[in-house]
C-alpha cells in the first residue's frame, strides 16, 4: 500500500511508539498492536480514517505545454494526434488537435497551451504521433510513429515538446 507524505511520516512515529520498551499501544477496536508495519498503517487510519489508494486522487495535468511536429518525410504530411506517456505510470494518454498539414522538412506547431493530463512533474518517455502522408493525389492510411528523444523530459508548466515523423516518402 502507498502512503501520502504525511501519512506516511505519521506512520514512521507511528512504527517508533510500537518499538520494543514504548508502551502499549491498542487499535481503535481496543485490540494490542504488536509493533509491525501494518499496525502502524493500522494507527494511521485510525486517525485519518483510511488510506486512499495510490491512484484515488487525479494527478495534475501539465499546463500550457506546445505541441510541435517535424515532418521528416519527403512528402507533406497531415499530423492527426499525439499519444504520450510518463515514466511514472506507463498509461498512453491522448492529445487531439485540429489536423494539420506540414510541409516536407518543416515544424510545426499543431497545439499550443494544450493541458497533458495527469503528468504535472511527470518524466515523458514517449510520444507517438499519428499522421498521414499526401501520396498519388490522396491521403494515405494512419500511420504512427514513436518518438522518445528528450532533451529534458520533465513536464513542467510552458513546456515544449516535438516529435519528429520519420525520414521516408510515402510510408
Amino acid at each position: 500500500m502507498k502512503l501520502s507524505a504525511p501519512i506516511a511520516l505519521f506512520s514512521a512515529f507511528a512504527i517508533a511508539a510500537l518499538a520494543p520498551g514504548a508502551a502499549a499501544q491498542h487499535d481503535i477496536d481496543g485490540e494490542a498492536l504488536d509493533g509491525t508495519a501494518e499496525d502502524a498503517v493500522a494507527m494511521t487510519e485510525g486517525l485519518v480514517g483510511h488510506s486512499a489508494p495510490a491512484d484515488a486522487t487525479p494527478l495534475a495535468a501539465c499546463q500550457n505545454v506546445t505541441l510541435k511536429v517535424k515532418n521528416n518525410k519527403s512528402v507533406k504530411m497531415k499530423a492527426l494526434k499525439i499519444d504520450y506517456k510518463s515514466r511514472e505510470d506507463g498509461k498512453w494518454r491522448t492529445e487531439l488537435f485540429a489536423d494539420e498539414v506540414i510541409s516536407p522538412g518543416a515544424i510545426a506547431t499543431v497545439k499550443t497551451n494544450a493541458s497533458l493530463e495527469h503528468v504535472e512533474g511527470h518524466t515523458m518517455t514517449s510520444i507517438r504521433l499519428h499522421y498521414k502522408t499526401w501520396c498519388g493525389g490522396k491521403w494515405s492510411v494512419t500511420y504512427t510513429d514513436l518518438d522518445s528523444s528528450f532533451s529534458s523530459p520533465q513536464c513542467v508548466f510552458g513546456k515544449n515538446y516535438r516529435v519528429d515523423s520519420r525520414a521516408g516518402g510515402c510510408k
